[in-house]
This record gives C-alpha cells, sequence and structure tokens, in this order.
C-alpha cells in the first residue's frame, strides 16, 4: 500500500503519485510492497534534512528506509520518501522541466533510494540516472 500525506497547500495529484511509485516498484520486482510519501513544505524539509543528513539546505527529496533502523519490521514496508512540492518547482523552473515532470522524477529518485540504489559513485550514478530515465519516460 502506497500511503500520501500531503502537508502543503500545493495541489498534488496523489493517485499519480500513487502510480508512479507502484510502477518503479512493481518493474524492479517488489510487487505489493508498500511505503509513505509526504509532502512537507521547506521549513520542515529542511529541518528534516539537517537532522538526518547535517545539511542545512532545503532538500527536494528525502528517502528514510524503515528496514535498515527498526529489526523486526514487516518487510513489506520499505520506508518513507519525503518531497519539498516548492523546492521541486524552484527546480523544474531554474531547469525550465515541467513541474509535474520534476515531482514524478524526484518520487522515482527516492523509491529507487529505498531501494538500495546510490549515487556515491559515477558508476552507481549513471546506473541510477539511467534508470530514473527509462521509468520517467515509459
Amino acid at each position: 500500500m502506497i500511503e500520501v500525506s500531503n502537508r502543503t497547500r500545493v495541489q498534488i495529484d496523489e493517485n499519480a503519485l500513487r502510480k508512479t511509485a507502484e510502477s518503479v516498484l512493481r518493474k524492479e520486482g517488489k510487487r505489493g510492497v508498500g511505503l509513505s510519501i509526504a509532502l512537507v513544505g521547506p521549513i520542515e524539509a529542511k529541518a528534516l534534512n539537517k537532522k538526518h543528513r547535517k545539511k542545512s539546505n532545503v532538500p527536494n527529496v528525502l528517502s528514510f528506509s524503515l528496514g535498515k533502523k527498526m529489526p523486526g519490521l514487516n518487510e513489506a514496508e520499505l520506508g518513507e520518501i519525503v518531497l519539498c512540492p516548492l523546492q521541486i518547482r524552484k527546480d523544474a523552473q531554474k531547469y525550465g522541466i515541467l513541474f509535474d515532470k520534476q515531482l514524478t522524477w524526484m518520487l522515482i529518485h527516492g523509491v529507487l533510494h529505498l531501494l538500495g540504489y546510490d549515487h556515491a559513485t559515477d558508476k552507481e550514478a549513471r546506473a541510477m540516472e539511467q534508470k530514473e530515465q527509462d521509468y520517467l519516460f515509459s
């Protein structure tokens, strides 16, 4: 089950978010796996980034894996993705991308992180970016 909690005033198509997350999970062989998606404002996003990553900027997306932090947790629950729509809107404008496309991209990025993908090395970054593009345009 995919749960969406929009704690902002930004109008978001929650069904589209669910469908995107379900599609990525299905294509990654994780059918039936659940996760939470939280949409938050810049103040909350920045506070979470500071607390969990020791960074002081407003992030566009954060991923929190529950399985690693809570032993014995139901394996069907991956974790939570936190999206900041206002930051995503700024990024979309900066790069000349439609907001909905940028939001979808950041959601896909977050889901891939929960599935264990990373971009710490150039090789990992290329593999993750290829997956993002495949899912974004499929």
